[in-house]
């Protein structure tokens, strides 16, 4: 590979491997004087650079309390390289494209924010909900008339803008992870659906673990702080009419009367077609995509991703936030309440 290559002309050789990656803030530190900018994903970095035959300028970028915002790259040149180019290049078609057509359409405004909707703190253990997933499974099952929605961690990223500010194509870019479409999951019964949370909270606090599932709020967890025989999960409570509803008696097993209840859920294409390993089994369950036939929620001109003609109609996750954040302008809504995972 180019790497190993790259790393073989500076002498360094008996390479193993190469690991590399990306985190989803930016970074910016001094380092021998020189100032190395660590850009984050999805093009929040990308800025024009002036390449000379010694040096690479380009703009000085300050970290902005809010990530959104685009204002806190400042014009002031500031060299960032000394690396030897003997034949500068231009800027790439596909940097220029982003930079003079794509970026300005990310940025056109498309609602105000009703209300600032976090997500995590990457520093910290995963060990809670948040209120951007709630909020986003909240409105998955609201829209597709289910009983609950649940969706990975990882399909999410980013807070929303701030209470007031413009959220464009960018923020729901930046917001969700992949513009999955959803489907819907029928006859899931009480073991499956326990099953399903033993899975994400296996591993909480493991920040790598791809498991961990975001829910709706009208379902309660209550886990153990350490696993017991036969798992992490205690109790699951659904709110039914108000009121919480125990599935579980005190031996961890489905309480008589609920023996035969099944649940409808929505979730995403990934999950839905056993794409990640740990839940490969719900492909079995005969998972639909979801088409939204009244027209109210689809709309292709936010979608992230160009879809082909089959995929007409199909709800997307850009689809869904939008229609979410439109009916809680209609509404006086301070907070965005978490589902609750109860730790005993």
């Amino acid at each position: 590979s180019l790497g190993y290559r790259v790393l073989e002309k500076e002498g360094i050789k008996n390479l193993k491997f190469i690991v590399g990656g990306h985190t989803h803030a930016l970074h910016q530190e001094i380092y021998n004087g020189k100032n190395i900018i660590f850009p984050p994903s999805s093009g929040k970095g990308a800025i024009r650079v002036a390449l000379h035959k010694n040096e690479v300028y380009a703009p000085k970028m300050n970290i902005g309390a809010d990530s959104h915002d685009f204002s806190t790259l400042e014009n002031s040149p500031d060299i960032i390289s000394n690396s030897n180019i003997s034949n500068p290049i231009d800027i790439s078609f596909a940097s220029r494209y982003f930079l003079e057509e794509a970026f300005p359409k990310y940025q056109t405004p498309i609602i105000k924010m009703p209300l600032t909707i976090g997500f995590k703190d990457y520093s910290e253990p995963f060990t809670n909900t948040s209120e951007l997933g709630t909020f986003f499974a909240n409105t998955a099952r609201d829209a597709t008339k289910t009983d609950f929605a649940f969706f990975l961690f990882s399909d999410f990223r980013e807070k929303t803008p701030e209470k007031g500010k413009s959220l464009t194509p960018y923020n729901i870019k930046d917001i969700i992870n992949i513009d999955k479409s959803m489907w819907t999951i029928e006859n899931i019964s009480i073991p499956e659906l326990k099953e399903l949370f033993e899975i994400s909270l296996k591993n909480q606090k493991d920040p790598e673990n791809d498991c961990m599932l975001e829910f709706s709020d009208n379902i309660r967890i209550t886990r153990f702080k350490e696993p017991q025989d036969g798992g992490v999960v205690k109790q699951i409570e659904i709110k039914e009419n108000n009121k919480w509803v125990e599935l579980l008696d005190d031996n961890r097993k489905p309480k008589t009367e609920f023996n035969k209840k099944t649940f409808t859920a929505t979730t995403c294409s990934i999950i839905a077609q056993g794409k990640r390993h740990k839940f490969e089994h719900l492909k079995n369950k005969n998972p639909k995509a979801y088409i939204d036939k009244s027209g109210e929620i689809y709309n292709p001109r936010f979608a992230l991703e160009k879809l082909d003609a089959e995929f007409e109609g199909r709800l997307l996750m850009s689809n869904l936030l939008l229609w979410g954040l439109n009916k809680l302008r209609e509404k006086e809504v301070e907070k965005i309440e978490r589902a609750q995972i109860i730790t005993v």
